[in-house]
């Protein structure tokens, strides 16, 4: 059947491309100078969907050889189900619960810090980048999509709802009874996907209206700085603004394109697959397949099922969830954090280390069980003479003195 086939294949490249996306975070994470690039919580679930996904595109290949009824169809698909429903909530519950997080956090914030100074590069860096709060909560997120995922797959399972599906003509729910397929399909799959995915879109929407609405490229932070310069590959200066400077530097921020970019780019993939997946799953079971051409093609326009009719027709769901894996692999490894680890590490096999600057967030050092954060920072210049006394009041900078703060990652 060309539309398994295709199903098939999809998945397959899929979890060859999740498997090297993971051979490439754990050489990057294997090199001690560019492990803290990807040391933060939000790419750390990356890493969680990546295998998840890998899982995922291996059990849909499996599924899409099936020709019959047997142990490995329904297995294949408990397994599929499974990595499916751990995608679902791993990509979109559990990103949609960090951003949820953050938009609470930013909410909470700057219903202070905008009311006496604007939103500062201190408080979207708390709050957005790498929230301290984010370290703990990251257990929770693991768990608690775990014990959905499974509390979602076993019953249906346990109850033989997957195996061959002659309406479909793979591996899917094989129920005949079309109200308690539509039941079983909506309260394990597509009716958590589709809470999952408005729950993503309101948490990031938030977010992004309130960076929108707020005119963050001309605020600043007064950070302390920690400057390392290295001149050779063997030999190396590190120069602590603590000793040369006697007042912090001032720092100034770029727009956010980029986070906004970041915090969009999932929900909007989200919805996209998640949501036609959905349409494609529940349109094939209401209808009991496809039988008028017209109705086809408007369905194809639709992004529904393509002349299910026919003998070789093309299933756009089977499409969909064997190209999940490779739209999740691309994601990660387009990651900017993963970026700037592998061009760390490339740099590094390659003799050029490059300069780094690492900033401690002031909030941090209040408290000793706090952890450290760190802000990549691309450098511009910097002043290296101590400050004079009207230099320390913080004076307006100049744009060749600034130093633009990156916060793709």
């Amino acid at each position: 059947d060309c539309s398994n086939n295709l199903w098939a294949v999809t998945s397959a490249v899929g979890a060859g491309l999740c498997f090297l996306v993971l051979v490439v975070i754990a050489v990057v994470w294997s090199y001690p100078k560019s492990r803290p690039h990807l040391d933060r919580v939000s790419f750390r679930i990356v890493i969680y969907v990546v295998f998840a996904n890998m899982l995922f595109g291996t059990a849909s290949a499996v599924g899409g050889t099936r020709t019959g009824p047997g142990f490995l169809c329904g297995f294949s698909i408990f397994i599929l189900q499974a990595s499916s429903d751990e995608i679902f909530i791993l990509t979109l519950q559990l990103s949609g619960f960090l951003l949820f997080s953050i938009a609470l956090n930013l909410q909470c914030v700057s219903s202070v810090d905008h009311f006496n100074y604007g939103l500062t590069m201190r408080t979207i860096h708390r709050l957005v980048v790498n929230h301290g709060r984010g370290q703990g909560l990251e257990k929770y997120y693991l768990i608690g999509s775990t014990v959905l995922a499974c509390a979602l797959v076993i019953p249906p399972y346990a109850a033989h709802q997957y195996g061959w599906d002659p309406l479909e003509q793979d591996c899917w729910y094989t129920n005949d009874n079309r109200s308690q397929r539509i039941a079983w399909q909506i309260g394990t799959q597509t009716g958590w996907t589709f809470l999952t995915v408005i729950g993503e879109l309101i948490c990031s929407t938030i977010v992004l209206v309130f960076l929108l609405r707020h005119d963050v490229s001309h605020s600043a932070v007064i950070l302390p700085v920690t400057i390392t310069q290295s001149k050779t590959a063997a030999s190396s200066k590190s120069v602590h603004c603590g000793d040369c400077l006697t007042a912090p530097q001032m720092i100034r921020a770029t727009k956010y394109k980029s986070i906004i970019l970041r915090i969009a780019l999932y929900p909007a993939f989200s919805c996209v697959v998640n949501l036609l997946s959905i349409a494609t799953v529940l349109h094939s079971t209401i209808a009991n397949g496809i039988h008028d051409t017209t109705v086809s093609f408007i369905l194809l326009i639709l992004s529904c099922n393509y002349l299910h009719a026919y003998p070789s027709n093309f299933n756009l769901g089977d499409f969909l969830y064997g190209g999940r894996a490779i739209v999740y692999g691309l994601l990660a490894a387009s990651d900017p954090a993963l970026i700037r680890g592998v061009t760390t590490l490339v740099r590094a096999m390659r003799g050029f280390p490059e300069p780094s600057l690492s900033v401690t967030d002031p909030t941090s050092l209040t408290s000793s069980n706090d952890n450290g954060v760190i802000v990549h920072i691309e450098l511009s210049s910097f002043r290296s003479p101590p400050l004079s006394p009207e230099e320390r009041n913080l004076p307006e900078l100049k744009p060749d003195h600034m130093v633009k703060q990156d916060y793709s990652g």
